[in-house]
């Protein structure tokens, strides 16, 4: 083969090469995008619900648990615990919608049931507000890592994996970048 041939070649297979390359940090990329957005509303609530309280409660009936005020939380879709964990199966992975709920039972006591009923505790938790832009994304095996800011006082960059779990996409960590 002539060396200008070879060259060509060699030439052809490195631009087919970067082209996929570029395609699949694409796909990643529009991937990513949609999976955020089929999210957003059900993760919306789950902030609201977990950490900053913004949420409409009942104030006229409040109830003390071991010196806590938790006031019925008045939304037509998420009325008990059950409800919760649901909305939370909806955002987030299995494994991770059990670290959620725990975090919201356990660690800060935020979310409690009684008489079969949704209370919440009038209490502002930091959550992982998600900007609405994809940074950057990538394929790593089965996952999806995910560069984002996340919204707190001041964005922050944010790195969120997604796996997918029952056909959807969904959030199987989220950290603040290092």
């Amino acid at each position: 083969m002539k060396k200008n041939t070879l060259l060509f070649v060699v030439g052809a297979v490195c631009l087919a090469a970067a082209a996929a390359v570029y395609a699949t940090g694409a796909s990643a990329v529009q991937t990513a995008r949609e999976a955020l957005a089929a999210l957003q509303e059900d993760y919306s609530k789950v902030q609201a619900l977990a950490y900053t309280g913004f949420v409409d409660l009942d104030t006229e009936a409040p109830a003390a648990l071991d010196g806590v005020l938790y006031f019925p939380v008045e939304d037509g879709e998420v009325k008990t615990l059950e409800d919760v964990r649901a909305l939370l199966g909806r955002v987030y992975t299995q494994r991770k919608a059990a670290e959620v709920l725990d975090y919201c039972t356990g660690t800060t006591r935020v979310l409690t049931e009684l008489d079969g009923r949704l209370y919440r505790a009038d209490a502002y938790e930091m959550g992982w507000p998600i900007g609405a832009e994809v940074d950057a994304a990538q394929w790593d095996g089965d996952a999806l890592t995910v560069q984002v800011t996340l919204e707190w006082n001041e964005p922050v960059p944010g790195v969120l994996t997604l796996r997918q779990e029952g056909g959807a996409w969904k959030i199987d960590g989220i950290e603040r970048a290092s």
